[in-house]
């Protein structure tokens, strides 16, 4: 079973890209075709050559490429793990495991420095739950900087508690005296299963995942023979304000769409105004903007070195506990009102700081907090 990895659709080559795109496909799903739909490519052989590594993914004529040209200041990226229904197509592991093992591929890429945004389809939708409660959960303060950073997430026909999908399977696997093999992911997706009760009463309940701007969709095409794998209940996670929107697809054609139908497509373009209005100016709000440009306070950044600086100095801060950070704060003597709550998320928090150092009133630079926080640490 390969490990799972992020494929580049696009990288923003600036020294600030404001943000992170991460498509997450479900099960069963691949990386690039889950969100194929091509109809110039009859038989998908500029997808092969994509998955095969001899075409650039971003040459393919598919919507995590279209929003790396509307959106140049973002990464854009697509998740590629296995999850599969069957031990006989491939491996997979437990949900929870599943989400560690992710967590730790995202961290090894730098994930979490920058604001992020989920797109996901099926289970793909629970897998990032899970990664987000993992992250809160376990004290990894690279992990924890992931859940931080996350200002959005779609969910495309997610199975918040439980898909047809699995009953039919496992009825097929009974009739066939389990001769399907089905894999623990098909187990853990049954209708109400108990897994994903818990997941939901935690998800529902947890402060900071509450917080995550959410939009929600759910098909109303029955895929044949199943009919409705997600129907309107189980793809609505008990978030006040997420209202679940029907969409004009079965399961699998609701995260596909043709290039002819991007102009009209109600998914791509709720999506670009959903990053528009989380994302976006999330990352003003979180890092700042590049060099030169306003930052939501009205202040500038100096150069596009000074950027660099100041990004490493934020990835320190950010994975400080929480606790420390306040410790450092105090010690600062900062002026009431200087930093949102605490119950923000400490990117947002580290953000705030590092601007007011920045501003004319602070009497501190850069170097000067690189230097107290060195020596803060070092402490006993």
């Amino acid at each position: 079973m390969p490990d799972p990895k992020l494929i580049s659709i696009q990288q923003n080559n600036s020294p600030n890209p404001v943000g992170d795109v991460i498509f997450v496909h479900g099960l069963g799903g691949s990386a690039l075709g889950t969100w194929y739909a091509d109809p110039t490519d009859t038989r998908n052989s500029k997808l092969k050559q994509a998955q095969n590594g001899e075409l650039p993914p971003q040459d393919l004529n598919f919507w995590p490429a279209w929003l790396g040209t509307d959106y140049p200041q973002l990464n854009i990226w697509s998740l590629d793990y296995d999850i599969e229904p069957s031990a006989w197509r491939g491996g997979t592991m437990p949900l929870a495991d599943r989400a560690n093992n992710i967590l730790q591929v995202l961290s090894n890429k730098r994930i979490g420095r920058k604001p992020i945004a989920f797109i996901t389809h099926s289970m793909g939708g629970l897998v990032v739950k899970q990664m987000l409660r993992s992250a809160l959960d376990f004290g990894n303060p690279r992990w924890k900087a992931i859940a931080d950073n996350t200002q959005g997430i779609v969910f495309l026909a997610t199975p918040h508690s439980g898909a047809n999908l699995s009953n039919w399977m496992q009825f097929i696997n009974r009739t066939l005296q389990g001769a399907l093999n089905l894999s623990v992911s098909v187990e853990e997706l049954e209708d109400n299963h108990a897994r994903l009760r818990e997941l939901n009463n935690v998800y529902r309940n947890q402060p900071r995942l509450r917080e995550i701007p959410i939009e929600v969709y759910f098909e109303t095409r029955p895929y044949k023979p199943i009919g409705l794998v997600v129907d309107q209940t189980s793809a609505d996670p008990g978030i006040p304000g997420a209202v679940p929107v029907g969409v004009d697809a079965d399961h699998i054609t609701i995260c596909k769409i043709a290039p002819d139908k991007k102009a009209d497509s109600l998914i791509y373009n709720s999506v670009t105004i959903f990053l528009e209005e989380t994302l976006l100016q999330g990352a003003q709000a979180i890092s700042g903007q590049a060099a030169g440009e306003p930052t939501a306070n009205g202040q500038t950044l100096k150069t596009a070195s000074s950027r660099g600086f100041r990004d490493e100095l934020f990835d320190t801060l950010a994975r400080l506990p929480s606790p420390q950070f306040e410790q450092l704060l105090f010690g600062l003597n900062l002026p009431a009102g200087t930093l949102s709550g605490r119950e923000a998320p400490q990117g947002k928090r580290v953000s705030e700081f590092l601007d007011w150092v920045e501003g004319s009133s602070s009497g501190y630079t850069l170097e000067q907090v690189d230097d107290i926080l060195s020596e803060f640490l070092q402490r006993p």
